[in-house]
């Protein structure tokens, strides 16, 4: 069959397409090529080589390559004795001169996602297996969790136990905020603020077993993870009062507390799964005065929907209070939910006159009437105001009455009387 060559008379150079199909795993394989020219003439040959591993300095990816190639394979196809199950992402490069250079990145399990492992290094690749089949990670990057809360101070370290010694550690984390650090620390704490992702490069040096004495083997091993934020839903009926003759009132009161993505209401005592590891503790999830003038009965404060029970005048400012822990095999995160918004209700006295152009005659009791009216006089809280025109169904009151405003949040709007239903 035709294939791409080049060479001359004396010699033929094939490269095989850059496919999962012709990668060649551990072991002993045999050749068997019949060349045939234009003219008919054929010649053959038949041998047998071995592929195996050797710790030689791979060469780095030049700033010139371009990925010309990337598949995946089993990785008991390239190591057939290995116990290790995962997938094996390899990333190909060329650069202007024809030189090529490989990229390994592990996967565990049959997905490619989470990678576990990255390198350029064959050797490195075989040691990273070995020890994950006997139970060992090759590099480990610390926390576990792959959640936190906002605000969380996050501890990246790292485990090595591969072969060779660290002669450099290089951190890069960043988030999607545009937030970075760079360091060349083993370990580095991050404010967590928004999804993040960390990458950790070790520069390892190695004894090159065929010349001891000579220059040592440099390779570079990498591996990363990201971290996301859990992020908590709250909403409420933020403004809302009654008019009192008596001085008792109630109001009705309704929000959510929702964890998002899973969805799941925060339910005091409730435990929900966060991840495959994650265990989410809900300590705290109620309605919360956190100001005002007045102490109305919350009649049920764990419920999301429920009533103010108001027995004097007054308002109160109110919050959802929230407080979660996050337990990760033996971490440990909490968060003190910070409240994003807070409600206003009020339960106020009140004083009103109506006067009418004139009062029709014949009003029958249990009937209705529609009388135009010709001036409102209304009293709250000390501030009155004459409303003397109709817009629509209801009445303007210009400027408004001003009933309470939020000490948690000052440039929210405040709690006001700002039309009249007659």
């Amino acid at each position: 069959m035709p294939c791409p060559s080049k060479g001359s008379t004396k010699t033929f150079i094939y490269r095989s397409p850059l496919n999962a199909e012709n990668v060649l795993s551990i072991g002993t394989h045999s050749v068997d090529v019949t060349l045939t020219d234009s003219a008919g003439h054929q010649a053959s040959a038949a041998w047998f080589f071995t592929v195996g591993i050797k710790p030689v300095s791979s060469p780095l990816v030049s700033a010139d390559a371009k990925n010309i190639s990337s598949f995946t394979v089993n990785v008991s196809s390239l190591f057939p004795d290995s116990p290790f199950n995962g997938l094996l992402l390899v990333n190909v490069f060329e650069n202007q001169k024809g030189d090529r250079s490989f990229e390994y990145v592990l996967f565990k399990g049959d997905k490619v996602q989470n990678p576990y492992f990255k390198t350029s290094s064959l050797f490195l690749l075989q040691n990273s297996i070995t020890k994950s089949a006997i139970g060992r990670d090759l590099l480990i990057i610390f926390p576990k969790t792959r959640f936190a809360f906002l605000g969380n101070i996050i501890n990246f370290s790292y485990s090595y136990s591969g072969v060779g010694t660290i002669i450099r550690t290089h951190w890069n984390i960043s988030d999607i905020q545009g937030n970075l650090v760079t360091s060349e620390e083993t370990n580095v704490s991050w404010e967590l603020k928004s999804y993040t992702m960390a990458g950790i490069f070790l520069t390892v040096s190695m004894p090159n077993p065929d010349d001891p004495e000579g220059d040592p083997i440099i390779e570079t091993v990498s591996s990363a993870k990201h971290l996301s934020n859990i992020e908590i839903i709250t909403t409420l009926t933020d403004r809302d009062f009654v008019l009192t003759r008596n001085g008792t009132g109630t109001i009705n009161i309704s929000g959510e507390r929702l964890v998002l993505g899973s969805r799941k209401d925060l339910i005091e005592g409730d435990i929900i799964n966060i991840g495959d590891q994650g265990r989410l503790s809900v300590v705290r999830s109620r309605w919360k005065i956190v100001a005002g003038d007045t102490q109305p009965k919350i009649e049920n404060p764990l419920a999301t929907e429920t009533r103010l029970l108001f027995s004097t005048t007054g308002y109160v400012e109110m919050v959802h209070d929230i407080f979660l822990v996050l337990n990760w095999e033996d971490e440990r995160y909490t968060s003190d939910v910070p409240p994003t918004e807070s409600a206003l209700y009020g339960n106020f006295a009140h004083k009103a006159t109506a006067s009418f152009d004139k009062m029709p005659t014949g009003i029958i009791w249990g009937t209705a009437r529609n009388i135009k009216f010709q001036r409102i006089d209304l009293e709250i809280k000390g501030e009155k105001r004459a409303v003397t025109s109709q817009v629509g169904s209801y009445c303007v009151i210009n400027p408004p009455i001003i009933l309470a405003r939020s000490q948690l949040f000052s440039e929210s709007k405040p709690l006001m009387a700002n039309a009249l239903f007659p």
